[in-house]
């Protein structure tokens, strides 16, 4: 996408200088994650209450599912904990740098899917060969980096390859949307679309792909994309030294385009780690003062201006993802910072309904069922399906849009564009393109794959 500079923001509505003199705003019933001194909290959007949720310290990155669990990184390993600190899982995966004779490096900034079944995360791999023309003049060695997006189960170690959790190599730095795919960026060669979404496969065998979707020529790079839940805007950071956060129309995701609308600009060093609200109308994001929260306007219209400025709400803390879980009631006794950089031992009870750990876990303390979302296609004649649409029906999914394909082989013959209600259920119809109503409708049967993110169904249609 070529485009024009994006504008900035007048002083008196971004400058992060004048964030002091805002208001707070009123508290939600959700919560912001962030990562502070090692530990792991949770905070009200306002800053008011924090929760400290882990003592032992060694945390990097956390992220947050819509049911409250926490996934952070500690050193090389994955933890998924509850609110209360507890670590309910620990995993490598394959880019763990600790596995003897790696050329891996990673992983970095997982990211847990809102409904806590996946975890998406960035890998590195460098490759050393001998040179074909090795002499002593030209060296003997080549040496040749790679990056890409890996996923893996929060209980186990889960190969590149397995299905609905096959890797993508090119782009890095994943964020999850509301259908179950990721948007993934900051490609490692040159003339690579800056910004691609990427399906990770399933469990029938379907591989998965990326869709190819924009880049901004006007920005200096664009990584750490975030789309807002609402589907109509766009976060990301850029400048060589991540010195600025662009905002685009995002228009309902890809494919389509992105409209560029302003950017925001500070001296308070890098930003990263941009966080949308869960009702899509504010923004936080890190920097070297800490987490700031900004108010962005509706743009389902057009890009609107921001009047608001961004307000400081933790000072010192990093790496924000915002949830729609509450933050937990203070504790009678506030938890006391241990020693070591390894979280203690804990009791070993039963496991998590529905998971059974695999290799490469230490299983822990059970926490909430993880709710796989499930889509099923009502029964009816191709003719009539043909003609009217093609009902289905979705549970377990996060609230929001999202859209439903159904494929014949490769080739998508229908879709629908559907809404998920709070309870994370949602129903509709998709509608076949017309060169699918001519091409299926001599046919007597019609074999169809449906699915949307990690929800997916067959069906035979006959006459």
């Amino acid at each position: 996408m070529s485009s024009p500079r994006p504008r900035r923001l007048a002083a008196a509505a971004i400058t992060l200088a004048a964030f002091a003199a805002m208001p707070a705003a009123p508290a939600l019933a959700d919560s912001i994650a962030y990562v502070k001194d090692g530990d792991l909290w949770l905070s009200t959007p306002d800053g008011a209450r924090q929760y400290r949720v882990t003592t032992t310290g060694g945390y990097s990155t956390v992220s947050q599912s819509d049911g409250g669990n926490l996934v952070a990184l500690h050193g090389d390993r994955i933890h998924t904990l509850d609110q209360q600190g507890t670590v309910r899982y620990d995993i490598r995966t394959p880019a763990s740098s600790s596995f003897p004779g790696t050329q891996f490096r990673g992983p970095f900034d997982p990211v847990v899917s809102p409904n806590g079944v996946s975890i998406a995360y960035t890998w590195y791999y460098t490759e050393v060969s001998s040179s074909p023309s090795c002499n002593p003049s030209t060296g003997c060695q080549t040496v040749y980096g790679r990056q890409g997006t890996g996923y893996t189960h929060p209980d186990r170690i889960t190969a590149f390859d397995e299905d609905g959790y096959r890797s993508q190599s090119g782009w890095v730095g994943p964020s999850w949307t509301t259908d179950g795919g990721t948007i993934i960026s900051d490609p490692a060669q040159v003339g690579n679309e800056q910004v691609v979404v990427h399906t990770p496969g399933n469990g029938d065998g379907s591989s998965g792909g990326i869709g190819r979707w924009f880049s901004d020529n006007s920005a200096n790079g664009l990584r750490d994309v975030e789309q807002s839940r609402d589907t109509q805007k766009l976060a990301a950071v850029s400048g060589a030294q991540n010195e600025q956060i662009n905002f685009y129309r995002a228009k309902g995701g890809y494919p389509t385009l992105p409209e560029p609308c302003y950017a925001l600009t500070g001296d308070v060093g890098r930003y990263q780690q941009p966080s949308w609200s869960p009702d899509s109308t504010r923004l936080a994001f890190a920097d070297d003062q800490g987490i700031h929260v900004l108010p962005i306007p509706d743009m389902s219209k057009d890009c609107g201006t921001p009047t608001e400025a961004a307000r400081l709400v933790i000072p010192g803390a990093q790496h924000p993802d915002w949830g729609p879980a509450d933050v937990p009631p203070a504790r009678p006794n506030p938890p006391v910072k241990q020693p070591g950089n390894a979280p203690g031992p804990s009791p070993a009870p039963g496991p998590v309904p529905g998971i059974t750990p695999g290799p490469g876990v230490e299983e822990r303390p059970s926490g909430s069922t993880v709710t796989k979302p499930k889509l099923a296609v009502r029964r009816i004649g191709l003719r009539t399906a043909l003609r009217r649409g093609l009902p289905v029906t979705l549970t377990g999914l996060i609230p929001g849009k999202v859209t439903v394909r159904a494929t014949v082989g490769r080739t998508t013959v229908a879709t629908g564009r559907l809404t998920v209600a709070s309870s994370g259920k949602g129903s509709g119809t998709l509608r076949f393109t017309a060169t699918a109503r001519r091409q299926l409708g001599g046919r007597r049967s019609v074999r169809l794959s449906v699915s949307t993110g990690g929800a997916r169904a067959t069906v035979t249609l006959k006459r």
